[in-house]
């Protein structure tokens, strides 16, 4: 019988990120990345479990929105 595994999914964003900043690798991580991560990391410390040997899947998902009444 396998063990139970607790999932738990925890989730920050981060609107209105400007193109230039998001292809600017330093920028994007320092503007974008470090303050999400700081939020995150209270709740992941709040719920982690001491010796569980919890694992982590971190995935980075970017969503593009256009307005499609403003396109010529």
């Amino acid at each position: 019988m396998p063990a139970a595994v607790e999932k738990l999914n925890y989730g920050v964003s981060c609107k209105n990120v400007d193109f230039r900043t998001l292809k600017a690798r330093n920028q994007f991580i320092s503007r974008v990345i470090g303050p999400l991560m700081d939020k995150i990391m209270v709740v992941l410390e709040q719920d982690r479990h001491e010796g569980a040997g919890t694992r982590y899947t971190v995935n980075l998902v970017v969503v593009a929105e256009t307005d499609i009444d403003s396109i010529q």
